[in-house]
């Protein structure tokens, strides 16, 4: 009996639609992962290496910003979701773009005056620091239009429209198969800097569209 109740339980949590389509979200996520490391075996030896080092600086930009305000104001939207105050959290979602993008504007200047300076610290000349400070600087181009998304994302999350989250991941996956691959096969780095500043200007985009389009529906 305790085995049946096991594999009920089991089946319960899989049945879970939110569960579900978390799972799925994480999936597709791997996917474009693995879509990326593909994409990076055409640029011969070192792209890899160069791409991973150059998004770490992406990445502390964007995620250490956005996880402290995503971690301060999740339980506060979601407890106006609960009260089902949707036009509060509206506001509050448009205010932390706002200021987002406030604090990220003399960042970035910061950070484009002083990435070469800070490069050849970290990594001594040990790396290509040229196409190191070209990377970066195309990365930083998209810091706020990210910012945009994962903003938006939590916002979905928030008011229990994972699944638009999903749709977008896969658009995002397809428009990578469809754009990135064959761009940066033809025309190599080039290639690649051109379709990966396209594909990560119309995802935020469509995120954006789908929050306006949902704000009108209510």
């Amino acid at each position: 009996s305790n085995s049946k109740s096991i594999k009920l339980s089991l089946i319960d949590i899989f049945n879970e639609p939110k569960l579900n389509t978390l799972i799925k979200f994480a999936l597709i996520s791997q996917v474009i992962i693995l879509i990326d490391i593909f994409i990076l075996s055409f640029l011969g030896e070192g792209a890899l290496s160069n791409f991973h080092y150059s998004s770490m600086f992406y990445v502390l930009l964007l995620f250490f910003y956005t996880s402290i305000i995503i971690t301060y104001y999740f339980p506060k939207l979601v407890n106006l979701f609960n009260k089902y105050d949707l036009y509060k959290i509206r506001i509050k979602v448009n205010k932390i773009i706002l200021i987002s993008v406030i604090i990220y504007i003399p960042i970035l200047l910061l950070a484009y005056l002083f990435i070469d300076d800070v490069l050849l610290i970290i990594f001594n000349e040990k790396v290509d620091i040229d196409a190191m400070v070209k990377t970066i600087y195309l990365l930083f181009i998209l810091v706020i239009p990210s910012i945009f998304k994962e903003i938006i994302k939590t916002y979905f999350r928030v008011i229990n429209r994972d699944n638009i989250n999903v749709s977008i991941q896969y658009i995002y996956m397809y428009i990578k198969i469809i754009i990135v691959i064959p761009l940066t096969y033809i025309y190599g780095w080039d290639g690649f800097i051109i379709s990966f500043i396209l594909v990560n200007i119309i995802v935020p985009l469509v995120y954006i569209y789908k929050y306006i389009d949902i704000q009108w529906q209510e």
